[in-house]
């Protein structure tokens, strides 16, 4: 936005605050901002003339907080650089390996997982080039998340389809290919769909790609959460740490654990993030009532002096023991690898007043 002249009108300063508004609201960041509303006159506007020159600044700011926090991130993950999805090209047989070893370090973690792959009972080639792909097992049902793998070859583009259940077909995947057709492997997330029955045993795919290309090694990686893990169990040991079943809002509940499900798939800039495909983060909320849960000496002191002087808030609630989680990435250096890392401090399993 242009800075804005000192002999503007006052609707025009009023239009520009409020596209600097949208436009930092439009960047879906956490970050809390107070913005005079144009209906409160033209004289409360004339003292932000000298702060809308800085609002053009803070949009670039918030914007480059969005940039740092993603590098913060990377940076966690022990990653030099943002792995580059678009020439992921992962084969099986990789996948099988960095998933064998992602599995043996969750057994001894909070979640334990298991892995399988469902090979397609039936494949039907059609002279357009499209193929229809079908799967079927009865064990997918409690799945968090499953992925089509396919070697396609001969094809500059690929576009996977999935059926749904009412016949209507959803787009999960369009991707540009090797301009030469050369042989490339696919990745599709994708959901199973309830039969008849209720359950969640049956996915129909639809791969279109040129006449001559092939689809060679199909298959649905599947992995599904086992439940009563060790996370269950430290949870159960802290008699404050998840909220209990209550009437009362989620606004009016102490100081305690909600749960907050983490879907990478849906997080845009984390799709180089194999798995987990989803995991309970948790995050802490609610006020601290004088001797709740207090975490330190401090707390008990600020909780008593919050009766004595005015102006000392409460202790505030906020995490008080996490745990790392161990996820698959895309190899930052290598489109072809996947790395297993432990990223420390990623669930928050107690929260407690500071």
């Amino acid at each position: 936005f242009p800075a804005p002249a000192v002999r503007q009108t006052c609707e025009t300063r009023s239009l520009y605050i409020h596209a600097t508004y949208k436009y930092i609201r439009d960047l879906q960041t956490y970050t809390r901002l107070t913005i005079i509303r144009t209906d409160m006159g033209c004289l409360r506007f004339r003292s932000l003339l000298v702060s809308s020159v800085l609002s053009v600044s803070l949009v670039f700011s918030v914007h480059g907080g969005l940039r740092h926090e993603s590098d913060t991130i990377l940076q966690s993950l022990g990653l030099n650089s943002k792995p580059d999805v678009r020439k992921m090209n992962v084969s099986q047989e990789e996948f099988t390996k960095k998933m064998s070893m992602y599995l043996k370090r969750t057994r001894r973690s909070a979640e334990p997982r298991r892995f399988f792959t469902v090979r397609p009972e039936e494949v039907e080639r059609r002279e357009s080039g499209e193929e229809l792909l079908k799967f079927r097992s009865e064990e997918w049902g409690e799945a968090e998340g499953a992925t089509l793998k396919m070697l396609v070859v001969g094809a500059s583009s690929v576009s996977v389809y999935q059926r749904n259940s009412d016949g209507s077909e959803a787009l999960v995947n369009a991707k540009e290919l090797s301009p030469d057709g050369s042989p490339l492997w696919v990745d599709s997330h994708i959901v199973p769909q309830e039969n008849e029955n209720g359950n969640s045993s049956r996915i129909v795919v639809r791969v279109i790609c040129s006449p001559k290309c092939q689809v060679l090694e199909p298959v649905v990686n599947v992995i599904s959460r086992i439940p009563g893990g060790r996370f269950k169990r430290q949870l159960d040991r802290f008699g404050r740490t998840d909220c209990e079943p209550t009437k009362r809002s989620k606004n009016k509940q102490n100081c305690c654990r909600h749960k907050m499900n983490v879907v990478f798939k849906q997080l845009k800039g984390y799709e180089y993030i194999v798995a987990p495909f989803n995991f309970d983060a948790g995050y802490c909320r609610g006020p601290c009532p004088f001797r709740f849960n207090e975490a330190t000496h401090h707390a008990s002191l600020q909780a008593v002096m919050n009766r004595y002087r005015k102006g000392v808030p409460r202790p505030c609630c906020a995490p008080k023991k996490l745990i790392p989680l161990d996820i698959i990435t895309l190899d930052e250096d290598n489109p072809n690898k996947l790395k297993v890392i432990k990223w420390d401090n990623a669930q928050v399993i107690e929260c407690a007043c500071f």
